[in-house]
């Protein structure tokens, strides 16, 4: 059988992935033998050799005796590993067109786009794969309206469409569609060559790739949609038989293009792109560089609010107290106010809150981290210079929810409050405000419920962790409970928020169930098994680094200390806030370890299987301040007063041992139950 007769069979899931990476490794390999080993390998129409290689493995020359070492044996048990999958075939195809003469796209086409592949100018691309369906032409030209590139392969190259934002390639030259996407993040961005890990960092970012594919899954569309994925792409088939996979692919025939587009996160912004540039996204600001902080553990506190109101001046931006241009260098406090009219009541505010954190995290210069009243924010140095101003934050923001939300939120007005007298009140406020949310959830538990929700909102910070949203347990960063997650799945269907039967318990102390369990699984592609909701030991949920608190196992193994993002001196668990969130940040299980949402503690699920709030022995003096009379009631609801006062802080026990001794002398309860099983 041909290598041609192998790419055109049915593809049968993530088998037909492994079996096209294998035909073309196993063709290059051969084709590497017939040739001088000293052959350098360089592709027709390129600078970087052979660019997969160049850009994945190392930068150097590529010989015919090298071709043997680029390649290990190919595995497909977890979701790396099918990435590289992706890799692999599209260093294979490469190869073979070096070796055989074959065209490859050309960099002059990349360069007839030069930096708008990654300025925000073109918002991203769109690969379309298989056989076109009667609407095709309109998505397509929908697609280019909006600047986006159209790449058409397969039966799509012979449609009869052309334009300046269209390219038309052959089935076998997608194969090599992470090559031509990580040409451009190596020429016109900052991506280090034969660094895996530099590739796939700023590849998550840009440039944007959305794939979709329709018709047949054949072994060579699955092994390029992988291609693809291995350089941040996200799919979207008709087909049955490509796998769900969350934050890569799923299975849809209807919005295709749309969904594809939201769930990269290609965002077509405002007419101000020069400053809302959606690659921004996960930017990191260091202290140093930064000229303005809000909130954070080095600053006064601040706030973020959306509140669902009769009328809101649309598109107005208005500020008081000192614009970012007037405003010392330094750590301030300030309120954002996001005022919402039209289809909008309270039950939706915080899933429109939390698009503040979208809209910030994408303006150049800005970085955003929080929610609610733990908010924190960096400007840089070069935004400021650049004459960055509240207003223009805030025209961000509404450009946002309006797209975001555009059944509902009919009129946007954001209010910003950088005086510090006026935004302490404001923060007064909104307390009262998150208060409310939060008293009307309490009344809900897991078991009144038919589906929990996932959340993929922080995908660009920890592409292997995945939010399990339930009535008892909202997502580790706090900004989403389950009404939230509700609301915004019913809103926004293709948004980072859905539903999925929670299924069977097992262990109701525990919080494992059967439905988590089977997202999770699929989630990790298998690397990930089990999930514990409301345990910390064995299978703790997993987390990524906007975790608000970490829960840790003392090491005595009998009580949990909480750590939140202020806790920067020494502490009883031997471990810093950013230590913890480094080790469990990137959505991996380590039993003992755990990130949650603040008001997680206040849950009557919180820590269930491990005997709950009573095993709290430690947390700074600020968190139980932030908690107040909320925390109190929460010990009085489970009948153990008393242990509220037995909670030691910084200033009573820094290491372990004066802990102990402080838990041994305030007979505190945990130290009357059994160690915890990790």
């Amino acid at each position: 059988m041909s290598i041609g007769d192998i790419l055109s069979e049915g593809a049968g899931g993530i088998g037909g992935l492994k079996a096209g990476r294998d035909a073309l490794v196993v063709m290059a390999l051969d084709l590497a033998l017939s040739v001088p080993g000293d052959r350098v390998l360089e592709c027709k129409g390129t600078s970087f050799g052979v660019p997969s290689v160049h850009a994945w493995k190392f930068p150097g020359p590529i010989r015919a005796s090298d071709v043997a070492t680029l390649f290990s044996e190919g595995s497909d048990s977890g979701i790396d590993d099918v990435l590289n999958l992706g890799i692999d075939a599209s260093m294979a195809f490469e190869i073979i067109a070096a070796i055989n003469g074959d065209a490859i796209v050309p960099d002059s086409w990349m360069d007839s786009y030069g930096t708008e592949l990654l300025d925000g100018t073109v918002p991203g691309i769109a690969l379309f794969l298989g056989e076109p369906k009667e609407a095709s032409v309109f998505e397509i030209t929908e697609c280019v309206g909006r600047g986006l590139i159209a790449i058409l392969s397969g039966g799509y190259s012979k449609i009869e469409i052309v334009g300046e934002n269209i390219l038309k390639i052959g089935a076998e030259e997608a194969l090599g569609i992470n090559g031509l996407v990580s040409r451009a993040a190596l020429k016109y961005g900052g991506a280090v060559a034969g660094n895996r890990t530099s590739m796939g960092k700023y590849l998550k970012k840009k440039p944007k790739l959305a794939v979709i594919h329709t018709g047949k899954l054949t072994v060579s569309d699955i092994t390029a949609m992988f291609s693809a994925a291995a350089a941040g792409a996200f799919i979207v088939s008709d087909s049955p038989d490509l796998p769900n996979i969350p934050r890569i692919c799923e299975t849809s025939s209807k919005e295709m293009v749309a969904k594809a587009i939201a769930n990269r996160g290609i965002t077509f912004g405002n007419n101000k792109g020069v400053r809302f540039v959606s690659a921004s996204e996960n930017q990191r600001i260091r202290k140093a560089d930064a000229r303005l902080e809000f909130g954070g553990p080095d600053a006064p506190p601040s706030c973020e609010v959306a509140i669902a109101c009769g009328h809101a001046e649309d598109g107005r931006t208005t500020t008081t107290g000192k614009d970012i241009q007037e405003l010392e260098g330094g750590a301030h406090s300030l309120s954002i106010e996001v005022l919402v009219s039209g289809g909008v009541d309270f039950s939706m505010e915080q899933a429109i809150e939390r698009r503040i954190h979208f809209a910030l995290s994408r303006t150049e210069g800005v970085w955003h981290s929080g929610q609610r009243d733990n908010s924190w924010i960096r400007i840089s140095s070069s935004a400021v210079e650049n004459g960055l101003t509240f207003a223009d934050l805030g025209s961000n923001i509404i450009s946002d929810i309006k797209e975001n939300f555009p059944t509902v939120a009919e009129a946007v007005e954001v209010v910003f409050t950088s005086d510090p007298s006026s935004a302490s009140s404001k923060i007064c406020g909104a307390r009262e405000r998150y208060g409310i949310r939060d008293r009307r959830l309490s009344e809900i538990s897991d078991r009144d419920v038919d589906c929990f929700f996932t959340c993929t909102i922080c995908q660009t910070y920890a592409p292997g962790h995945i939010c399990i949203i339930s009535p008892e347990r909202p997502s580790v960063c706090g900004s989403v409970t389950w009404t939230d997650a509700k609301v915004g799945s019913e809103v926004n269907p293709g948004g980072p928020q859905r539903p999925f039967p929670k299924g069977h318990i097992i262990d109701a102390e525990k919080g494992e169930w059967t439905g988590a369990n089977d997202i999770v699984r699929r989630a990790s592609m298998g690397s990930i098994q089990r999930i514990y909701m409301h345990s910390v030991a064995k299978y703790p949920m997993t987390a990524c680094s906007c975790m608000e608190v970490a829960a840790i196992v003392s090491s005595d193994r009998r009580s949990v200390i909480l750590l939140d993002r202020s806790d920067t001196g020494r502490n009883p668990s031997g471990y810093s806030f950013s230590e913890v969130s480094d080790m469990v940040g990137r959505g991996e299980q380590h039993p003992g370890f755990m990130g949650i949402g603040k008001h997680y503690i206040l849950s009557p699920g919180f820590l269930r299987g491990d005997g709950g709030i009573a095993r709290i022995s430690w947390m700074s003096s600020r968190l139980k301040s932030v908690l107040g009379e909320s925390l109190r009631k929460a010990f009085f609801d489970a009948g153990i007063s008393e242990a509220y006062f037995k909670i030691a802080d910084e200033n009573v026990a820094e290491d372990a041992g004066s802990l102990g001794v402080w838990l041994e002398e305030n007979e505190h309860p945990a130290m009357l139950m059994d160690p915890i099983r990790l």
